[in-house]
């Protein structure tokens, strides 16, 4: 998943690029909460620290809708930082049953469609954006 942040403003904004999921780890199911660790590379090349404020993502795997996306808590990036960031992340599976059986038919294929659709909010001090997200990608 490549996802590109850009800031339009009086101060000269670079792109803030976030890279491909390194690792995925499993931290529960709570009701029908899936929460996770994932494990992404990110790299800030502006002078100040970019603070991820708010997410809604729809998840798609395989063609099925499986969830939503929830952030606990804000993600701040630190600034002229390239590193690998753990994001906690909480997905809401809205229809449980197709949700679970779609989970459990990923893990026995090992090969998963993900569709990522909505949108992240993110900014520095009072500046923000909100950047429509629209990703596909293969796991394999």
């Amino acid at each position: 998943m490549a996802l590109v942040f850009m800031f339009p403003s009086c101060y000269s904004w670079q792109e803030v690029e976030v890279g491909d999921v390194e690792e995925v780890k499993f931290k529960g199911l709570v009701d029908n909460h899936l929460l996770l660790e994932i494990m992404v590379p990110v790299k800030n090349p502006n002078r100040r620290e970019i603070t991820v404020t708010e997410m809604y993502l729809d998840i798609y795997l395989n063609g099925e809708e499986f969830g939503n996306v929830l952030n606990s808590k804000d993600i701040v990036l630190a600034p002229d930082s390239e590193e690998i960031y753990t994001l906690p992340v909480e997905i809401e599976i809205t229809g449980l049953k197709k949700g679970i059986m779609s989970f459990i038919s990923i893990l026995q294929d090992r090969a998963v469609d993900m569709e990522l659709k909505g949108y992240v909010v993110a900014g520095s001090g009072i500046m923000k954006k909100k950047f429509f997200v629209d990703e596909k990608h293969n796991l394999n």
